[in-house]
C-alpha cells in the first residue's frame, strides 16, 4: 500500500471508532479492538509510531478483559511499534514478556521473529553481547522456515552487534552475508545498509579503498533503484564517507561530503 492509502485507512478507522463509541453499550468490544490495532498500524505505516504505540495499548487492553486469544497477537505488534517508536527499553520488556509465557502451541517462526525483535532492541540499547545470543538463536529458525527477510534482518543487527564488540573478522563475513541475500531479494536499503556496515569494519582494519568503494557504490546504486529512499541510510554513508577522508587529512572533501549531508538532511526533512 502506498502512503496515501495508509492515511485513508487511519481516516476509515477513525471514522468507526467514533461510530462505535456513540453505540454506547451496543458495539462489540473485539470488533473495536480490531479497529485500534487496524489504526495501530495505519500511523505505524505512516511513521506516527508512538501514536501506533497508544492505539496498540488500547487493543492489548481490550483483549486482556475478553480474555481473547487474539492478545498475543496485539501484544508482539506492540512490542514492534515500541521498538519503532524509540522505546527500546519498553520494547525489549514486552518481547522478554513474550518469549517467557507464549503457549506451547505457538509457531517456531513466532518464536523466531520474538528472539530477533528483543536482540534488536537490546542492540539499539548497547548490550551487544545478549543481542548476539539472541540473533544466533533466531537466524536458523528463520532460515529452517525459508524467511529470507527475517534472515537478513537477523544477519544486519549480527554485522552491528560483531562490530560493535570489536569481532571486526566476524562483522564483516556477516555483513557480506546480508549484502548478498539482500541483493538476492533486491532488498535496496538492506544492502545499502549491510554495506554500511561492512564499510565501517574496513574502516576498523584501516582498509579505506574497500570501505569507500561499499559506501559510494552502495550509495550510488541506492538513490538509482529506491523511488522512495530512506535518507538515512544515505546520511549514515556519507558521513563515514566523511570520516574516512578525516582520517586521511583530506580536509576539502571531507568538508565537501559534511556539507552534502547538511543539504541532504534539509531536503529530507
Amino acid at each position: 500500500m502506498h502512503r496515501q492509502d495508509w492515511k485513508e485507512a487511519l481516516a476509515f478507522s477513525e471514522t468507526s471508532i467514533d461510530v462505535f463509541l456513540s453505540l454506547t453499550e451496543i458495539y462489540d468490544q473485539n470488533d473495536l479492538a480490531q479497529v485500534y490495532l487496524g489504526m495501530a498500524f495505519a500511523l505505524h505505516k505512516l511513521d506516527r509510531n508512538p501514536e501506533a504505540v497508544v492505539k496498540a495499548q488500547e487493543a492489548c487492553a481490550l483483549y486482556a478483559d475478553l480474555d481473547s486469544s487474539r492478545l498475543l497477537m496485539a501484544k508482539r505488534n506492540l512490542g514492534v511499534f515500541l521498538k519503532e517508536a524509540g522505546q527500546f527499553e519498553e520494547a525489549a520488556q514486552s518481547f522478554r514478556e513474550i518469549i517467557a509465557t507464549r503457549p506451547i502451541d505457538d509457531e517456531e517462526i513466532f518464536l523466531g521473529k520474538d528472539l530477533y525483535n528483543l536482540g534488536n532492541a537490546l542492540e539499539e540499547l548497547g548490550q551487544y553481547q545478549e543481542a548476539i545470543e539472541l540473533l544466533t538463536q533466531a537466524r536458523p529458525i528463520a532460515k529452517s522456515h525459508s524467511a529470507v527477510g527475517l534472515t537478513l534482518l537477523c544477519d544486519v543487527s549480527l554485522a552491528k552487534s560483531y562490530l560493535k564488540t570489536e569481532q571486526i573478522d566476524q562483522a564483516i563475513s556477516t555483513a557480506t552475508l546480508a549484502v548478498e541475500e539482500a541483493t538476492l531479494a533486491q532488498n535496496h536499503g538492506l544492502v545499502m545498509e549491510s554495506l554500511t556496515v561492512r564499510a565501517r569494519g574496513y574502516l576498523a582494519q584501516r582498509n579505506f579503498d574497500h570501505a569507500l568503494f561499499d559506501l559510494k557504490g552502495g550509495k550510488d546504486l541506492y538513490i538509482k533503484n529506491e523511488s522512495d529512499p530512506r535518507w538515512a541510510l544515505v546520511i549514515d554513508a556519507e558521513s563515514v564517507i566523511a570520516e574516512i577522508f578525516e582520517i586521511q587529512g583530506d580536509e576539502e572533501r571531507a568538508k565537501e561530503t559534511r556539507s552534502r549531508i547538511a543539504l541532504i538532511t534539509e531536503n529530507s526533512m
